[in-house]
């Protein structure tokens, strides 16, 4: 049975923070802050969504005396976000939001309507917490698979058509990957923002793969972050490497020494590391 890690260190900090209302961030000694809690809450939630909040922004915009999400937003130009952190400030309140699983749907099937208007050979699975059963996302996540290599620009050009239409509403990130060694995988990802007629605004991540890489990449992006940090934990005890898209053989570093191993379903990989099939929602923790 695969348990949870307990990397969570970092939540139990902010939790810390906030119950105590102080700050450890400024100089050693300094009082508590008023609207600190806010703050601290609010770069916490707009690190979850994907628009480039880390540790050293963090770090700069509490130097810089800035203690709200105001604070941000009336001091721009000396916060000095990134185009992304504008965006997760935009849309801050509207992200807090959860989703409900039937507006996922709804996404779902917009996307893939489009999609296989576009390239009828493709299929499209929505992943994350909604292919665990959640009744309610933080985010939407959509894989799109292409039964053979994919042609460059594929997935621009359905990002490209979803903006036209107005759906999607803000780009984060476009990123690609040309293939290093013959036997890594095609992987294209959107990152962005879209919006049903009359709906919040939300995040969505856009994946584009092969059908060859589809077995990994279905059990990294249908989660949860713990039991796929548990899962690659239990590969590098069994000999193997597990990441984003695939599963290969590893050497005793747990370093990958070889291509993927060609797989057709979740379950056996499952079966490699000397486990039964998991459902989906079985890995909901």
């Amino acid at each position: 049975m695969i348990h949870p890690l307990s990397h969570r260190k970092k939540y139990a900090r902010v939790a810390q923070l906030v119950a105590h209302q102080t700050s450890n961030l400024g100089a050693a000694g300094s009082s508590p802050v008023s609207g600190v809690i806010f703050f601290l809450c609010f770069i916490f939630l707009l690190s979850l969504s994907s628009s480039g909040a880390g540790p050293v922004s963090i770090q700069r915009w509490y130097n810089q005396g800035f203690r709200t999400l105001q604070d941000l937003v009336d001091n721009q130009p000396v916060s000095q976000c990134n185009d992304a952190q504008k965006i997760g400030i935009k849309y801050f309140q509207e992200f807090k939001t959860k989703i409900p699983r039937d507006e996922v749907t709804q996404h779902g099937a917009l996307v893939t309507s489009k999609v296989l208007k576009m390239f009828p050979e493709f299929s499209v699975i929505v992943g994350g917490s909604y292919r665990r059963g959640r009744a309610e996302c933080g985010d939407i996540d959509i894989l799109i698979i292409s039964p053979d290599w994919c042609p460059s620009g594929c997935l621009e050009r359905i990002v490209s058509a979803l903006t036209d239409d107005g759906y999607i509403t803000d780009h984060l990130e476009m990123s690609s990957r040309d293939t290093p060694r013959d036997w890594d995988h095609h992987f294209d990802k959107f990152m962005g923002v879209c919006q049903l007629p009359g709906s919040l605004h939300r995040r969505i991540d856009l994946l584009l793969l092969t059908k060859d890489s589809l077995p990994g990449t279905l059990v990294y992006f249908t989660g949860s972050d713990y039991f796929n940090r548990s899962l690659r934990l239990r590969a590098k005890e069994y000999g193997f490497y597990l990441c984003n898209h695939c599963i290969a053989k590893a050497d005793t570093n747990g370093k990958r020494i070889g291509p993927p191993i060609k797989l057709n379903s979740e379950a056996e990989i499952f079966a490699l590391l000397g486990l039964q099939n998991i459902e989906p929602h079985e890995r909901d923790w």
